[in-house]
């Protein structure tokens, strides 16, 4: 998901595609090249959205309230 006006994403890492190096390196560095032109990544896992997706919404709602939404 992405606010493009609030310059919010929700990026979904799973172990399928998420579980080798150069992946993992990837994401982070583009979560840190966002993040350096004023984004914020909100990361989740299949398992926030299965067990916790209550817990989940409300910080990506509190992550969108802070940048103006």
């Amino acid at each position: 998901m992405v606010w493009f006006a609030q310059r919010v994403a929700v990026e979904l890492d799973s172990r399928t595609y998420h579980d080798n190096d150069p992946t993992f390196a990837t994401d982070r560095r583009r979560s840190r090249r966002l993040a350096a032109i004023g984004w914020e990544v909100v990361r989740a896992t299949w398992l926030d959205l299965e067990d916790r997706p209550a817990e989940l919404a409300a910080d990506v709602w509190a992550v969108l309230r802070a940048r103006g939404l």
